[in-house]
């Protein structure tokens, strides 16, 4: 079983507003199930838009920003499976 690696923090602004759009893409799809808890339901409708579209960094919370990360993460760790599994069925 392939071990999971540390999570990178993101690099750039751009790679952590790429991570919280995909977290949002998750849950609007019904990949990710959120919690019944109200606080972390108020804390992702609190992220706000800036007039030129970009994310408000300012109105991220700590919550919401591991979620994206990890969120992230995981996508990446899942990908990495699914392509050593695809190589060993080749072999």
């Amino acid at each position: 079983m392939p071990r999971i690696k540390p999570m990178d923090a993101p690099r750039s602004r751009r790679e952590f507003e790429r991570n919280l759009n995909l977290f949002v893409e998750c849950v609007k799809a019904g990949r990710i199930h959120l919690p019944s808890n109200e606080s972390i339901i108020q804390e992702i409708l609190a992220v706000k838009l800036l007039p030129n579209r970009r994310i408000d960094l300012l109105t991220i919370s700590e919550m919401v920003r591991l979620l994206a990360n990890q969120q992230a993460h995981m996508d990446n760790h899942i990908e990495e499976i699914e392509k050593n599994h695809n190589q060993q069925e080749k072999q």
